[in-house]
């Protein structure tokens, strides 16, 4: 009896041993990484009569050259399915109007003219994504807010002379731009898991709900109002360090 006893807590011991030790680990759920997205945008408006909405409107730019963002993403996992993602952005937004004629009045056309405008921004998402496939190669679906906070701004004008010469001054930004301004973003991606590092592919659509720009001005005793929103289309390439 008694070496059954001494046998059977061995045993125990043995297995509570191996148990400890076989325990897989715990899973890290906090992952930082660097980020660059390419850019293409346009921009919507809606415009007002007297504090009445009128209608909305798309412009096409002949050039959104020069627009990206690049950060460091955060990504912290609350459930096998579910991460929080933020992180911090610098983005670029740059806008190329479609040339138009320069008219004279004794020579007719002599050019063209064209307006760039540039503004840098910091960029902070809040969102969530869902993992509808979460092994080696996983399939989310992301779905946030971006908080948009405006660094600079630039407008120039470029008038480029049939006689060869071209000029280029500053202008003012036409309306008033907002220092602050809110969007909603959403798309889907692909994880690749190799180990500790995390690579990811990711389109997104991102449209501002708070205009970035707002312009004012009245004609016989009406104040017409147009509020101007960014929509852009970005592919977040990113690679994660679990920590």
């Amino acid at each position: 009896m008694k070496n059954h006893l001494t046998l059977a807590l061995v045993t125990i011991s043995l297995t509570a041993g191996y148990a400890q030790e076989s325990k897989p680990q715990k899973e890290k759920i906090i992952l930082i990484g660097l980020s660059y997205a390419p850019t293409s945008q346009t921009v919507f408006y809606n415009s007002y009569l007297n504090g009445n909405y009128q209608n909305q409107s798309y412009n096409s730019y002949a050039s959104t050259k020069g627009t990206f963002k690049v950060g460091i993403p955060l990504l912290y996992k609350i459930q096998e399915r579910l991460s929080i993602e933020t992180g911090a952005y610098y983005s670029k937004r740059a806008l190329e109007t479609i040339p138009t004629e320069i008219i004279d009045d004794i020579l007719g056309f002599i050019g063209n003219e064209k307006n760039n405008y540039k503004a840098t921004y910091i960029e902070i998402p809040i969102g969530i994504n869902y993992f509808f496939i979460n092994k080696k190669i996983s399939l989310f679906g992301a779905l946030g807010v971006n908080n948009n906070v405006l660094l600079s701004q630039k407008n120039t004008s470029t008038q480029e002379l049939y006689s060869g010469n071209t000029t280029i001054v500053d202008v003012p930004v036409n309306g008033k731009s907002n220092s602050y301004a809110a969007s909603i973003y959403g798309g889907f991606g692909l994880d690749f898991n190799i180990k500790k590092i995390k690579i990811r592919l990711e389109p997104i659509y991102n449209r501002f709900i708070t205009p970035y720009n707002i312009k004012s001005f009245g004609v016989n005793n009406n104040v017409y109002k147009t509020k101007s929103y960014y929509v852009n289309y970005n592919l977040n390439l990113s690679v994660f360090y679990t920590l």
